[in-house]
């Protein structure tokens, strides 16, 4: 705006309220927009600072009017170029051809000439004229004076002082009036001494104020406000619109920096600011991505404003004022800013860890990664977060609907009072996306501790639900657990039906399960524990929920299930009867059918074979139990799931601890109302195990994806994230394991002992010239570590050179007879034998028993073997168990370890450790069980210096499981890495 238009602007009219206030507010306006035109760069002046007696003079007068035709500068001082003749005689110079004429001898008349050249010259009353830029006023002026150059006339030529001091400040002075209030001013020095502006001829927009020959310099921000006033005169108020215009007028100028009339109280108030944090997103083609980047803004009384840390010439900036509240015309309240405030909400998110700033762009730079938790911290901090123009609020009031239908839950969500319809809450989770849009407009994000519960939940979703939130009722205790967390917040509630209640109760009862008795046709006395672990078969069945007994080897998973099976055909048999299905391996399945004959004989009990499966109807309709292997179950399978039972029991379920394996498949497929599981090892290598396990358990518990996360190692599930832990926490109540050291008090006590031999002269070289080959074989491939089959093969080798130099081949057969390991077990059991007390030897190896058994014959030892080649296994287990002549039981780990009963041994050797420390246990539990009434001694025989010592150090390492998995067993041979194998060989 050229500043002859703001001026017209001005002029001053008299007349009522309505025309003041036109007057006072219009002059404001025009003040406010005034911007000067400033573009002569000052520091390439070069000014003549010589003093001299030179002929060069100038007269200096304003035009407030002027403006270039240009339009590039402000205008208001013309110099008028004279000659100074003899005397006081000042002659006009007329052009630059007679100033060339005049051949000026003086070298800074002609420095000065030069200097100003750069400028417009024109002619005023016939005289070369230089127009003064507003931006050079100051700097020129002042040269001239101190030259004594600069004149103006007063009948005579006066030639200017210009008063070196402080640039002076203009104050407005508000004064009152009959009918209201007025408007002038002042400039003060550093000292506050004071020049009316009546005593004040002319300023000038460069800085520059006249008082008769003085010239001085002052702020020239305030030029249109001392402009205006000198041109117009005071500001007349009227006294209803004091209000408004104390706002103006403290818009422009700091309160302390106005005089105002000692009969007005003046009150600042600190006003706290609303914090804001807008974000908007920024694509980044170098990197092809998307940059976020955040801006700190404040807000009050309707004022938002950028923080001093984002400050351009583009944003708005902080006011001075938010508003002004005028009481009885004399008490004025300012409401400030409150920079403490500001300065605290900016300490909240400087060093916050999510963000970076980005001092080129003056920007907050974010991780994509951390936006969803520093939007929730900001939030809980109090600040409005912006995102594309779309506010983002924390959900309020959230409101879960559960509806059971047949075999799946159906949710429901509200909101803040608005719906939220699944396809949103399960696009946002599957695209991992922030928020949810309201149909308000505005984007929701859900409470942080709602965000992972619905992520937990979406997990566990049906994996044919597609935009359904649906789930299987086997997650009823995950959803108890749901309804458990809205009851306890105040910002949620949970909303279901009665079937669900129905199932709640009985969860919440689950901790404390009271014993419950048997059928009196059962023939076996139960112990306490047992009472409560029929009294949660019991549970499983009512609440049709599928369960795995996983209690520890020998406290009786036979019994408790032979319990439930004959109290449900007590409760069941004068209506539809109670059919199980049995699937255990063939080797219990005598066992199973000697202990119901014993226990419960009321029970119809058949056991299936190749041929008794032709005549599977008749046996449905007749019989309680049916007994089968997993090997025929896998053959007949078709003809199997053509039954519906009440009830499938899987023995040793670990068996199918392999997803896709054809016996899991098989079992799988069979019809059961319900499906229970006896597995002291429920997870032996991995969580993919117990997945499979409860999948047959549960059928849609699990799914692909939950599989795919949650499918980890046990070693690397030491600190398992928040989902695996959910999801465990939430199938807890559907595992019940009980320990013997916790519930079998009458158990003897068992003596664990590692026996650290030293190997024999020959077999430790023998063992050291293995080693070493296979160590030079790892450090070739220390950079390319492919071949761990070949290592493992090594490690396989080293551990039978451990064991007896016989496994290993050699060319001096007669070093090959000795062990150390031998010696020491041979003569333990011929002490055992001469105490008349029984030993169970386990080997990996076969070929080592094989060994052990020759020993025996030569010492006339009687002995029996057991193997997985062993024909008619529960005959070999009773010669031992009954036999005072069978003092030694010689037995591979594994077979020796699956559904046997050993108590008659009070002594145990395991010849080689396992890799698996879980099947070692198992073999011990067949001795150490319920029944056992002897101390049991356990000697676990290791080679020293060699890879079985270094085992048990990397086994110890490995052997952190986190408290929820359900296991204290552990292998990791797949799992060993290129350090492991070099610690084992070393």
């Amino acid at each position: 705006m050229k500043k002859s238009d703001i001026f017209k602007q001005l002029k001053f009219t008299q007349g009522d309220d309505a025309q003041k206030e036109n007057v006072w507010r219009s002059k404001l306006m025009a003040i406010e927009a005034y911007t000067p035109i400033e573009s002569w760069a000052v520091d390439r002046l070069i000014i003549p600072n010589t003093i001299s007696d030179g002929k060069l003079r100038f007269k200096l007068s304003f035009d407030s009017t002027l403006q270039t035709k240009q339009e590039i500068e402000t205008i208001s001082c013309l110099l008028e170029l004279y000659e100074q003749l003899p005397g006081l005689t000042l002659r006009p110079i007329h052009s630059i051809e007679s100033l060339d004429v005049l051949h000026l001898s003086d070298y800074p008349d002609r420095e000065w000439i030069d200097a100003l050249t750069p400028y417009f010259f024109t002619h005023t009353n016939d005289t070369l004229t230089i127009l003064l830029p507003a931006s050079a006023e100051i700097t020129i002026l002042k040269a001239l004076c101190a030259q004594n150059r600069l004149f103006y006339f007063n009948l005579e030529p006066v030639f200017y002082r210009f008063i070196e001091a402080a640039t002076m400040h203009f104050r407005p002075t508000l004064q009152e009036i009959c009918d209201g209030w007025k408007l002038w001013g002042q400039l003060l020095d550093t000292n506050n001494n004071a020049i009316d502006l009546w005593d004040i001829q002319t300023v000038t927009p460069g800085g520059v104020a006249r008082q008769g020959e003085m010239l001085f310099e002052y702020n020239k921000s305030t030029y249109p406000w001392i402009e205006t006033l000198l041109s117009c005169g005071p500001l007349s108020v009227p006294k209803s619109e004091l209000n408004n215009f104390l706002y103006h007028l403290l818009c422009l100028f700091d309160h302390n920096a106005i005089a105002w009339p000692a009969s007005m109280h003046i009150e600042p108030m600190l006003t706290p600011t609303q914090p804001i944090f807008y974000v908007k997103t920024k694509a980044d083609k170098k990197n092809n991505k998307t940059q976020i980047e955040g801006f700190v803004w404040f807000r009050a009384y309707g004022i938002e404003y950028t923080s001093d840390i984002h400050y351009t010439a583009h944003v708005p900036h902080r006011p001075k004022i938010f508003h002004v509240t005028v009481h009885d015309q004399y008490h004025v309240v300012i409401y400030v800013p409150d920079l403490n405030t500001e300065q605290q909400h900016l300490k909240e998110i400087k060093n916050h860890a999510a963000l970076a700033w980005h001092s080129t762009r003056r920007a907050f730079n974010i991780h994509p990664s951390t936006v969803t938790p520093f939007f929730y911290d900001l939030l809980r901090f109090g600040w409005e977060v912006w995102a594309e123009n779309l506010q983002i609020k924390i959900l309020e009031e959230i409101e879960i609907q559960l509806t059971t239908q047949q075999n799946w839950f159906d949710i429901d969500l509200k909101a803040s009072n608005q719906k939220i319809e699944a396809w949103q809450l399960i696009h946002m989770l599957k695209k991992k996306r922030l928020f949810i849009q309201l149909s308000d407009g505005s984007l929701g994000l859900l409470p942080e501790k709602w965000y992972e519960a619905f992520e937990r939940l979406f997990a566990l979703r049906c994996p044919a639900a597609e935009d359904n939130l649906q789930f299987s009722t086997a997650h009823a205790f995950h959803f108890a657990q749901l309804a458990e967390m809205a009851e306890n917040s105040d910002d949620a509630s949970f909303i279901s039906d009665n079937a669900f209640e129905d199932i709640r109760r009985e969860i919440l009862n689950i901790n404390g399960l009271m014993p419950m008795q048997p059928a009196s046709t059962f023939q076996f006395k139960l112990r306490p524990y047992q009472e409560i672990g029929l009294s949660w078969l019991h549970f499983l069945g009512r609440a049709r929920l599928g369960g795995c007994l996983a209690d520890d080897m020998g406290l009786g998973k036979t019994v408790q299930v032979l319990a439930y099976l004959d109290l449900k055909r007590f409760e069941l048999k004068k209506t539809t009867g109670f059919r199980t299905l049995l699937i255990c391996p063939r080797s219990l399945l005598e066992h199973w059918f000697q202990e119901a004959q014993k226990c419960a004989p009321r029970l119809k009990i058949a056991i299936l074979h190749y041929a008794s499966i032709a005549k599977l109807d008749t046996l449905f309709l007749h019989y309680d139990v049916l007994i089968i292997s997993y090997g025929l179950t896998r053959v007949h399978v078709q003809t199997l799931q053509q039954y519906r039972f009440d009830l499938l029991v899987l023995d040793e379920a670990q068996l199918i601890k392999n997803a896709s394996t054809q016996i899991t498949m098989a079992v799988g497929q069979l019809n059961g109302a319900q499906r229970l599981a006896l597995s002291g090892t429920p997870i032996e290598n991995h969580m993919g195990e117990l997945f499979s396990l409860f999948e047959f358990l549960n059928p849609g518990l699990t799914n692909v994806n939950l599989q795919r996360r949650l499918n980890t190692p046990i070693q690397n599930a030491i600190e398992p994230d928040a989902l695996l832990t959910h999801f465990l926490k939430g199938i807890r109540p559907l595992i019940l394991r009980r320990m013997k050291n916790e519930v079998a008090f009458e158990l003897p006590e068992k003596c664990d002992q590692v026996i650290i031999l030293p190997m024999l002269e020959a077999q430790e070289t023998i063992y050291n010239s293995l080693k070493t080959y296979y160590q030079k074989q790892l450090k070739k491939h220390e950079s390319d570590f492919y071949e761990k089959a070949f290592f493992l093969e090594g490690i396989l080798r080293l551990r039978q050179a451990s064991c007896h130099p016989t496994l290993i081949k050699s060319e001096n057969e007669e070093q090959l007879q000795f062990s150390n390991k031998f010696e020491f077990v041979m003569d333990k059991l011929k002490i055992i034998v001469g105490a008349n007390h029984k030993a169970i030897v386990f080997s990996q190896f076969t070929s080592l028993l094989k060994l052990l058994r020759k020993e025996l014959d030569d010492t006339e030892i009687p002995y029996v073997y057991l193997d997985g080649q062993s024909q008619d296994r529960m005959a070999i287990v009773t010669r031992f168990q009954e036999s005072e002549a069978i003092p030694i039981l010689l037995a591979s780990i594994k077979t020796g370890g699956l559904g046997l009963n050993l108590t008659a041994a009070a002594y145990c050797f395991i010849l080689d450790p396992w890799w698996n420390p879980a099947i070692e246990q198992q073999a011990v539990d067949r001795l150490y069980r319920i029944g056992q009434d002897k101390m049991v001694h356990v000697y676990r025989i290791v080679s020293q210096h060699t890879v079985e010592e270094k085992m048990l150090q990397l086994k110890e390492q490995k052997q952190k499981i986190a408290d929820q998995l359900i296991t204290a067993d552990q292998s990791f041979l797949e799992k060993l890495s290129y350090d492991d194998f070099q610690f084992l060989l070393q």
